[in-house]
C-alpha cells in the first residue's frame, strides 16, 4: 500500500517507511509523531541537519537515507544514538567527526560514497560488530583504508 500527502512524503507499509520526496521544504516535525516508522528514504531531499532532531525521536528508524542531503557532522550528532541497521551517507558533508557520533551497535550496512571520510573514520568502523556491507570512496579514501577494511573479515562485499 502506498500513497502520499500534501506534504511530499510517500507513505508504504501500513505507514513504516516514508520516502522523504519533497524538493522544498516541508515540515518535517510532522514525521516524529509517526513513532512506527522504520525506514526513511531522505535521498536526494532538501533534509538538513535542523531536521534530524527530529528523526531522532523515531525510536524504531532501523534503516535511514540521507544520500544527497544537506546533512554534516553536526545532524549526525543528532541521530546518534539511533540504532541503525543500515545507513546510506553517499555524497554528503559527514567527515570522521561525524562517524565517531554514530551507534555502530547494530548497523549492518554502511554507504559513504563520496564523503570526505578518512582512514581513521574507516579504521573506527571496526568497532561495528554486525557491519556486513560497506560502501566507501572519495579523496580521501587511500591504501591505508583500503588494509583497514580488508582486515573486517565479517563483510560479505568489501566495496570501495
Amino acid at each position: 500500500m502506498t500513497f502520499e500527502d500534501t506534504e511530499g512524503f510517500r507513505h508504504r507499509d501500513l505507514e513504516r517507511s516514508l520516502e522523504y520526496r519533497n524538493r522544498f521544504h516541508a515540515n518535517i516535525s510532522d514525521i516524529s509523531r509517526l513513532k512506527h516508522v522504520d525506514s526513511i528514504d531522505g535521498d536526494g531531499s532538501l533534509l538538513n541537519d535542523s531536521d534530524l532532531p527530529w528523526l531522532s525521536k523515531l525510536r524504531r528508524l532501523e534503516n535511514l537515507d540521507l544520500s544527497r542531503t544537506s546533512v554534516t557532522d553536526r545532524g549526525i550528532r543528532q541521530i546518534g544514538d539511533l540504532a541503525l541497521r543500515f545507513l546510506s551517507l553517499n555524497s554528503v558533508g559527514v567527515t570522521d567527526a561525524g562517524l565517531a557520533n554514530l551507534n555502530l551497535e547494530k548497523l549492518e550496512e554502511l554507504c559513504l560514497a563520496n564523503t570526505p571520510i578518512s582512514d581513521h573514520g574507516v579504521r573506527r568502523l571496526s568497532n561495528a560488530p554486525f557491519l556486513r556491507k560497506l560502501q566507501i570512496s572519495g579523496e580521501l579514501i587511500n591504501d591505508q583504508s583500503l588494509a583497514y577494511v580488508q582486515e573486517f573479515d565479517r563483510l560479505l562485499h568489501p566495496q570501495s
